[in-house]
């Protein structure tokens, strides 16, 4: 059962002025880390003001003009022994994790913002590497990924060969998944 909101005066919220709850997220990069601060604030205020400079600020983020490669993508197709002995749970993780960084770093990439897309996946797929409950195939297959994001000279392709990677590993996934249904 909902409770009726009452504003300070004792008021139902109906009767006071349009609030709205705005939620901010700041990241700051730092040494190569990615941290994130949530902040929530009321507002009355009717307009959104972005935190971001205008489109037409006059430094235009490195990212925005560096020339951009053409990209060929290099999908790679894992077979599905990749995953065995791998624990269904500690896969379903994997996959999510996964997810959420390229549902965060595709509309970065799209934004112009290379370099913080790249960082966002190489961190991620470092986190995974680095923890003791990834199984050795999927650990195998980000290694490989890494490195060959590494290898390459601009931040553009860096962002595509780590989404490369986890594209990889989101089809393998999948298709272990069908099997166990």
């Amino acid at each position: 059962m909902l409770k009726r909101l009452m504003g300070k005066t004792g008021e139902p919220m109906e009767s006071l002025p349009i609030m709205r709850l705005t939620l901010v997220i700041v990241v700051y990069l730092y040494s190569g880390l990615t941290m994130a601060h949530d902040t929530t604030a009321l507002t009355n205020q009717l307009e959104l003001h972005a935190l971001t400079p205008p489109a037409n600020s006059a430094e235009p983020a490195k990212e925005a003009v560096e020339h951009l490669p053409q990209i060929i993508r290099q999908i790679p197709e894992h077979d599905i022994t990749l995953l065995n002995g791998c624990d269904i749970i500690d896969i379903e993780k994997n996959y999510y994790t996964i997810r959420d960084a390229i549902s965060v770093g595709a509309p970065v990439f799209n934004r112009g913002e290379h370099a913080t897309c790249y960082v966002i996946y190489e961190r991620t797929a470092s986190d995974l590497e680095s923890n003791p409950k990834t199984c050795r195939g999927v650990r195998k297959a980000l290694d490989a990924g890494l490195h060959r994001a590494e290898s390459l000279p601009t931040y553009s392709e860096k962002a595509w060969a780590m989404r490369d990677t986890f594209d990889g590993l989101l089809k393998v996934i999948a298709r272990k998944s069908d099997k166990i249904k």
